[in-house]
């Protein structure tokens, strides 16, 4: 058999993924954050490309319409994000950071460095390149390229 139908690869990658996720909120939750960690994606998504259309901020976070939906409706709640009409169709909503929000989001920034670099430990730069090599690889043969 092939070693990669023995290896299991995708349970390896989402036992990690999941296992990441899990120890992220716990770190926000311990460090008196109330946001999760699909709330942070999408936050740190606007502060990085500014505003952006509800369709453009599902794709840039892999989210379905209704969680990205369901997302943005808490962040609002929050006051950490705005949307406003399109001007060009009523149908279409420009989401971005309010003030609060890139507060936040500069905030949570260091903190989050140190909970990275815990995860990266006894790793090098080269290990990081050869897991994103590997890793776009894997994604690129599902996605056609």
């Amino acid at each position: 058999m092939e070693f990669y139908m023995e290896l299991g690869y995708g349970l390896v990658i989402d036992r990690t993924c999941k296992k990441l996720k899990h120890e992220l909120q716990k770190e926000l939750y311990r460090l008196g954050y109330d946001i999760t960690v699909d709330q942070w994606i999408v936050i740190h998504e606007l502060y990085n490309k500014g505003n952006l259309s509800q369709i453009q901020l599902a794709n840039n976070t892999y989210k379905d319409a209704p969680t990205i939906t369901r997302i943005l409706d808490l962040l609002l709640k929050k006051d950490l994000i705005s949307k406003i009409a399109s001007p060009n169709d009523r149908r279409k909503f420009e989401i971005s950071l309010t003030a609060k929000g890139r507060v936040l989001v500069e905030d949570m920034l260091p903190n989050l460095y140190v909970f990275r670099k815990q995860g990266w430990r006894d790793l090098s730069e080269e290990d990081f390149e050869n897991l994103r090599r590997i890793l776009d690889k894997i994604y690129d043969n599902y996605n056609g390229s």
